[in-house]
């Protein structure tokens, strides 16, 4: 027996079909949704996009309800459940000047059980830590964003960021697991995230 072959009935699948479906968010009148993955050192992505961004959306009649059908497909390989796959949301848009500006940010794990789930993610936008910074960023069009907005995956220095809550964006998953059984993780999977 080879390496390779040992190192294959190592490892767990874990495919997912997501459908970024639609959001709500009352404060702007168009957005554009961007996911992205974070996952452990141990996860390889086999097949799918790593990124996905959906076309801008234009608020409907029915109160403050975003239409994205944004599809997004991943296949992943691990020997490991840690840092299980997060999906993280970034919405952007334009404020009453007509400037690109963040609308929110969120967060979500991708489900650790097979079938079909559905998840709401509440989206929150960083909020200017001075009174000075907030005028100064109305004036010149330029809220507080993320550099890199997969940081809010992390817990890491999540706890001194002021956040105000902005929406909502509404996610359809469907989850395969091949192998886990195999590995010893079967239905304890939870445990391990």
């Amino acid at each position: 027996m080879t390496y390779e072959s040992l190192n294959q009935k190592a490892q767990f699948v874990l495919i997912l079909n997501a459908h970024v479906s639609h959001g709500v968010f009352p404060s702007t009148s168009n957005v554009c949704v961007k996911v992205d993955v974070v996952h452990g050192p141990d996860w390889t992505v086999l097949a799918g996009q790593r990124q996905a961004v959906s076309a801008t959306s234009v608020r409907s009649d029915q109160g403050h309800k975003f239409v994205f059908d944004l599809p997004y497909h991943l296949t992943f390989s691990s020997t490991n459940p840690f840092r299980w796959p997060q999906l993280v949301i970034s919405c952007y848009g334009t404020d009453f000047l007509g400037h690109d500006v963040s609308q929110g940010y969120g967060c979500v794990r991708v489900p650790t059980t097979p079938g079909s789930h559905t998840r709401e993610v509440a989206c929150f936008t960083p909020e200017p830590s001075s009174m000075f910074q907030s005028v100064v960023g109305f004036l010149w069009g330029r809220r507080p964003e993320f550099v890199e907005p997969t940081i809010i995956a992390s817990a890491e220095g999540r706890h001194v960021t002021r956040v105000n809550t902005n929406g909502k964006i509404t996610i359809n998953m469907d989850v395969i697991l091949k192998d886990t059984k195999r590995q010893g993780f079967g239905k304890f999977i939870r445990r391990f995230v």
